[in-house]
């Protein structure tokens, strides 16, 4: 078992998730840290995606080193901000099941996921 807790950016990479969706974001890209900044403008469009893997500000985030075989994974939210962006348990986590198919660093990519909420 893997419990890891991780930093996110919601003006990271993203995706449109619906065709109805907006062409682009009107969200700034990118999270920054400067000791100057007084305020930023975060926001995830509707019909939009924000990539959550292991962002961090250093870009040394690490993926989980699997062997071939099937797992299932369960993201979820942490409480507090859940609770500051006012958004219910249900929408808090989702489980997919995962196969790890190819060597973990293949370019072309190796995992195949399905939804299973």
């Amino acid at each position: 078992m893997l419990d890891r807790d991780q930093t996110v950016c919601l003006n990271g990479e993203g995706s449109r998730t619906r065709p109805d969706a907006l062409d682009t974001s009107p969200y700034p890209d990118g999270c920054s840290a400067n000791p100057f900044t007084l305020g930023a403008v975060w926001g995830l469009q509707a019909g939009w995606s924000a990539n959550t893997f292991s962002y961090d500000y250093n870009g040394t985030g690490q993926p989980a080193d699997l062997p071939a075989g099937k797992y299932q994974a369960k993201i979820t939210v942490n409480k507090a901000y859940r609770d500051f962006f006012k958004f219910g348990a249900y929408d808090a986590s989702v489980t997919i099941q995962e196969s790890e198919e190819c060597p973990p660093h293949d370019v072309r990519g190796c995992l195949a996921a399905k939804n299973t909420r």
